[in-house]
């Protein structure tokens, strides 16, 4: 599970980049906050329509956009009645460990260059973060959450905020007894034919194929038999062939050593924004009354806003979003279980922005063959 997608209404979390638009004629006022019509359209443009509870209609990306941003603009004015708007600080720092965590667990990527391939920018995905924060320290405060509640959290899962020790290796695993084996075999008797290009041509596994072999694991993930000839080979060593086991059975592999990575540690001052989220997430999985309360307070204060649209339908489709959340009981009772807004979910487990780098990246080595996977016949 991401566990930074806690955001009740603004659930886009890193999804809805979203432009400026000053300046811009209004599109739709919340409680007399412009949203512009290139703030919509920029969302829409990066959101799939996301399937309804339970696997019942797809919800129209348009009407889940809409929701969003209207949700965005009343957290981020809750947050300025409270005096609790995240600093420029603040959203720094959680945006560097976002930055940082893609970048030491996928050595080589970079993070603002996966922004743009989405077509948005590192101020963007800023906007987006201060309003995640800002719902984040808006519960913080009426939750009387303390600093040292934080630290204290930050204390007892210190190695959750950083990296393991790891090592970059280019991989390719073939059945044992088969005709790739005996290729491999003999392409890889010389340890220079084993380039990017022979990974993808040799690979059993779509992943290695995918990624030309190149995979991110942590040490103490290694197979045991292969685990101390890594640690002490030097870089651009060739290891194989080796017994790499698996479910049903066992490949044979052949490892490069491409990078040793040490342990990667993350200071507590510059974990804090996200060490605070943290803290909401752990609230809010134990269904605590006291969270669902004040949730639900804030939930109630978005269907209590004042929406107007210079497009009928739009005005529409927000009437359908509130008549939802009143079937629902949302804009009345307590949540009892935080999650959908509206009768429309969460956005989907998948990375944020249709690729782009999500806020944590997956354990290094996350999909890579290990033993006890299963390898295909």
């Amino acid at each position: 599970m991401n566990r930074n997608r806690i955001l009740c209404f603004s659930a886009l979390a890193a999804t809805a980049l979203l432009a400026s638009g000053c300046g811009e004629k209004p599109f739709v006022k919340v409680n007399g906050q412009i949203i512009t019509k290139d703030e919509y359209i920029s969302a829409l443009e990066q959101t799939l329509a996301v399937a309804g509870p339970n696997g019942t209609v797809p919800v129209p990306a348009g009407r889940l956009v809409l929701e969003q941003l209207i949700g965005r603009k009343i957290i981020l004015a809750e947050a300025a009645t409270q005096g609790v708007v995240p600093s420029d600080d603040d959203v720094n720092k959680a945006f560097r460990y976002r930055k940082d965590m893609l970048e030491q667990s996928q050595p080589g990527k970079s993070f603002e260059e996966e922004l743009q391939k989405q077509g948005t920018t590192a101020e963007a995905f800023k906007d987006n973060l201060r309003a995640e924060l800002a719902e984040v320290a808006v519960l913080i405060k009426k939750l009387g959450v303390g600093d040292d509640k934080v630290r204290a959290y930050y204390n007892e899962h210190r190695d959750e905020f950083g990296l393991p020790a790891r090592v970059q290796l280019r991989l390719i695993l073939v059945g044992p007894n088969t005709p790739q084996f005996a290729d491999a075999q003999k392409k890889l008797a010389n340890p220079k034919n084993f380039t990017e290009k022979t990974a993808r041509e040799l690979n059993i596994i779509p992943q290695l194929k995918a990624t030309g072999g190149l995979q991110v694991l942590a040490t103490q993930a290694l197979p045991p038999n292969v685990a101390p000839k890594i640690q002490q080979a030097a870089l651009g060593t060739v290891i194989g062939p080796v017994d790499w086991a698996l479910q049903g059975g066992a490949a044979k592999a052949w490892i490069k050593v491409e990078k040793k990575l040490p342990q990667y540690n993350v200071p507590f001052e510059e974990a804090a924004p996200v060490a605070r989220q943290r803290v909401i997430l752990q609230l809010q999985s134990t269904n605590d009354p006291k969270f669902n309360q004040i949730r639900s307070e804030i939930i109630q204060k978005k269907f209590a806003a004042t929406v107007e649209s210079t497009s009928p339908v739009h005005e529409t489709i927000w009437k359908a979003v509130k008549k939802s959340a009143q079937d629902a009981g949302l804009d009345k009772a307590p949540v009892a279980a935080p999650g959908a807004v509206g009768g429309v979910p969460p956005a989907a487990p998948s990375a944020p922005g249709k690729g782009v780098p999500t806020p944590e990246p997956s354990v290094p080595g996350k999909g890579v063959p290990k033993p006890g996977a299963a390898v295909p016949k």
